[in-house]
């Protein structure tokens, strides 16, 4: 069984590799735009880890001073919620000066907050800064100014999906302007927000499938705090006794690495039935729970009675209130691409080494990582979760490579992690005679 992105990633939750790994960091007065990653910690011991990074978040440079606070803050969020911290669902402003904090409850220990953060960047204590979250637990932008000259700042784009919310701090904005008028631009958005709050996610009935006698209806929509729970009916029209399930899906174009029982459903000839395709909680925290725009999913059914498939519904799109023709583009180190199949580094935990996989093709994609090598030395190790990825079209599978399984890095006497090399065994439409394997993709970890 496939575990779902969001175990693979073992020391960070997606929401914090993400905001880490798709941000960008600005320096204003240089007008140069930096695309940042996560911080590589290639040593085994987590000890060396924790040092190397402290190290490295000791930034001299103003240029990566809000990319170092906005991913400090992330992981400082993790701990604190993972503590029983809330956040109100509205936007809130952190800063290093207390009196610019804005909106956080009362019951926020927000020194405790910056304690944490201090832990992971010194950059903390070393600039002045602000950054807006909500209840997601992510920063969305991080303002870092020198602490002698204030219109000396870089900002730090973190979370896609909070960016939904928040304009202020766009390129045109922000140049020139100093750390107290970005401040302001800010306060001034979040307390219009505060009062015309995105409208929550709503999605009105729509016929998704009708074909071999099968009619499959999206019903209704409800997100709570287990997750998102879409109601489908399903109407079988057929002599057949079926089992109709969800193959596989993505919300907002991220795939989720499903198994079977999100939703699985027995419906017997000339009948009809109801079920529920449960989305984990982890992935609404991840999307931030006003900006569901869409899920892509494919289903399949099945005959009980012959355990056969019969058909597959091909690619089908759920669409709520809020949808649009746009899509979040994890992923920025381009690795390989050819006829709209994509490979990017996504970043590490010091173990595991995430890439992402675009399907820009005309077919959905199922396919494996295969021919593994570490530093020129072959993985050995096997991984359920880098074989049989399916990645519906216009989607992106994030995929993870864990350098150190069964001890691999000490057994080959691999101190640093300086280059990983693999293949994909790609079947398009998951059929097997159209199978193809893509030429070596080659990451330096440098």
């Amino acid at each position: 069984m496939k575990k779902k992105i969001y175990a693979i990633i073992t020391s960070m939750t997606v929401a914090c590799i993400l905001s880490s790994c798709g941000g960008q960091a600005t320096d204003t007065n240089k007008s140069e735009t930096v695309t940042q990653s996560v911080t590589e910690n290639t040593s085994v011991s987590t000890e060396d880890n924790v040092s190397t990074q402290n190290e490295r978040n000791r930034t001299g440079s103003i240029t990566e001073a809000a990319k170092y606070i906005g991913i400090s803050a992330n992981t400082a969020f993790v701990e604190m919620f993972d503590d029983g911290a809330v956040l109100p669902d509205d936007f809130v402003i952190i800063s290093s000066d207390d009196s610019k904090n804005y909106n956080v409850p009362d019951n926020f220990n927000v020194t405790e907050f910056k304690n944490r953060m201090n832990n992971y960047a010194l950059a903390c204590v070393d600039y002045d800064w602000f950054l807006t979250t909500n209840s997601s637990g992510v920063a969305g932008y991080t303002v870092a100014a020198e602490k002698s000259d204030h219109k000396r700042i870089s900002t730090y784009k973190g979370s896609p999906q909070l960016e939904y919310n928040i304009k202020s701090l766009n390129e045109e904005n922000i140049n020139g302007k100093s750390f107290e008028e970005l401040y302001d631009l800010c306060t001034e958005e979040l307390s219009e927000l505060s009062v015309t709050k995105v409208p929550d996610v709503e999605m009105k009935e729509q016929e998704l499938y009708s074909g071999n006698d099968v009619k499959i209806i999206a019903k209704s929509m409800n997100i709570d705090d287990d997750g998102c729970h879409v109601k489908i009916y399903i109407e079988n029209n057929s002599d057949l006794n079926l089992t109709i399930y969800a193959r596989a899906y993505g919300v907002n174009g991220i795939m989720t690495g499903n198994n079977i029982y999100d939703l699985n459903a027995g419906v017997a000839p000339q009948s009809k039935a109801n079920a529920t395709l449960d989305i984990d909680k982890e992935i609404i925290e991840f999307m931030n729970t006003s900006a569901i725009k869409d899920i892509d999913i494919l289903f399949w059914a099945y005959n009980k009675d012959s355990i056969q498939k019969v058909f597959d519904t091909g690619q089908l799109e759920i669409k709520t209130n809020i949808y649009d023709d746009t899509r979040i583009e994890i992923g920025e180190e381009v690795l390989y691409d050819n006829n709209g199949l994509k490979v990017s580094y996504f970043g590490n935990n010091g173990s595991n080494y995430f890439y992402v996989v675009t399907n820009d093709t005309s077919e959905y994609l199922k396919f494996d990582v295969e021919e593994i090598n570490i530093n020129g030395f072959t993985w050995s190790g096997y991984n359920f979760d880098l074989n049989d990825v399916i990645t519906l079209k216009g989607c992106q599978s994030l995929i993870a490579i864990d350098v150190n399984d069964n001890n691999f890095l000490k057994a080959n006497d691999i101190s640093k992690v300086e280059q990983i090399d693999f293949k994909l065994s790609v079947r398009p439409n998951e059929d097997y005679h159209s199978e193809y394997k893509t030429d070596k993709i080659s990451h330096s970890c440098d």
